[in-house]
């Protein structure tokens, strides 16, 4: 019995700090739980911008070498995910190109919030071959 009272006032000390310790924890974790949540949320609504550089009678996109035409440049975009778009423009660029342009665009059926036109190149004559 001399070990009764030590024991109960052991139990009723440690009991409610264990207790304040496990609701800390779940608070931390709740707490890292909602910050990740966060952290992906915002990347997931980021916007996916690519470049398409309207050449003279050819496109790219991005950073690639590969020249394409008008249905190439259609299906290469119908295979990406994008909202935004900046055309950028060569000075030698046909109309006829950069309005096909925009047709590619409208029909790869991406969630288009914003075109950007950027403009490009030499107005020398000498530079386009198609001039």
């Amino acid at each position: 019995m001399a070990f009764a009272p030590s024991s109960l006032i052991l139990a009723n000390n440690i009991l409610p700090i264990n207790e304040g310790v496990i609701r800390f924890g779940g608070i931390v974790r709740q707490f890292i739980a909602l910050l990740f949540l966060m952290l992906f949320s915002t990347n997931l609504l980021a916007d996916e911008t690519i470049t398409i550089f309207v050449k003279e009678i050819s496109y790219s996109i991005n950073n690639s070498d590969v020249a394409l035409n008008r249905a190439e440049l259609e299906s290469s975009l119908k295979q990406l995910k994008f909202t935004l778009v900046i055309l950028d423009v060569d000075y030698c660029a046909e109309p006829d190109t950069l309005a096909y342009a925009y047709l590619a665009i409208s029909n790869a059926n991406s969630k288009l919030k914003d075109i950007k036109l950027k403009a490009s190149g030499s107005s020398t004559e000498s530079k386009c071959k198609n001039v």
